[in-house]
């Protein structure tokens, strides 16, 4: 670590074993990198170590891209990171993917969210925010009206947790990806909020596991729509319905949407059990 050198702009440290004693010296060493603009830890061992580089956030002030995926932070290490953020102004991008996440470490960072105005990538994927977690989001993101792209997969939201984000897209009107995939989302209640956003492209919203979904999923979200609403998704580019169990009845009700995004270049519709007919 005392060999790298003071211009330094990217460093990448992902995929390692790194604790104790190394951890700690790694973390001082960010005191001789004051032009660091990129820091990757994503998956660099123990959360220790992780929580040890969050420490030493106040040696990099120039940090705009910030990777802790896959640290099993929880939230104790969270709280942590929400206590730093404000070390990091310029903040544009924090990647926590992977780190069991629940309400405590939602709501830490949800007030901590102002520190980092210019925050426009946020994953908060594959974590425990459940609905509460998800309503102590939404009630933070008029702090980042930068927000372009907001990745929520598999967080154990369902509908209580969907339905806070949709209340609050009207803050973040540059957003234009949106991940709400796996959630086991049983009726989307994003129509009437889309026309918040825009510009959106990419909106993951519309996979659950299991076949549990049924027709009543595309009712707010593609008839809408095709009606009112069409213009909204005007700019869709990408959407998933994976494992949603359309079947031909929702394939017929999709393909009457489909009109109205034109510049749509990737559907998935793969594990849906649609026949000939659909």
């Amino acid at each position: 670590a005392e060999y790298m050198g003071p211009l330094l702009t990217t460093l990448q440290l992902g995929d390692n074993c790194i604790y104790g004693q190394g951890a700690a010296e790694l973390a001082g060493a960010l005191a001789h990198l004051p032009l660091l603009t990129t820091l990757e830890l994503l998956n660099i061992g123990y959360a220790e170590a992780a929580v040890w580089m969050i420490s030493a956030l106040v040696y990099v002030p120039l940090l705009t891209s910030l990777n802790l995926n896959e640290n099993d932070l929880e939230d104790a290490g969270t709280v942590s990171l929400a206590g730093a953020l404000h070390h990091v102004p310029r903040l544009t991008a924090l990647y926590l993917l992977g780190n069991e996440i629940e309400t405590a470490g939602a709501a830490s960072l949800a007030s901590a969210l102002r520190s980092v105005p210019q925050l426009r990538i946020l994953d908060l994927s594959h974590n425990r925010l459940k609905a509460p977690g998800a309503a102590l989001l939404a009630g933070a993101l008029s702090s980042v009206p930068l927000l372009a792209s907001l990745n929520l997969k598999k967080s154990r939201l369902r509908d209580a947790g969907a339905t806070s984000l949709a209340g609050a897209l009207r803050h973040v009107p540059l957003l234009t990806m949106l991940g709400l995939s796996w959630n086991a989302l049983h009726h989307v209640p994003l129509a009437g909020a889309l026309h918040h956003v825009p510009l959106l492209t990419t909106l993951r919203s519309l996979q659950c596991s299991g076949p549990v979904l049924r027709l009543a999923l595309f009712d707010p979200m593609l008839g809408a729509c095709a009606a009112a609403r069409a213009l909204t998704l005007e700019r869709l580019r990408g959407c998933a319905l994976a494992g949603n169990n359309v079947r031909e009845a929702g394939a017929a009700l999709l393909a009457g949407a489909l009109h109205h995004v034109p510049l749509l270049t990737t559907l998935d519709l793969s594990r849906n059990r649609i026949g000939p007919a659909g």
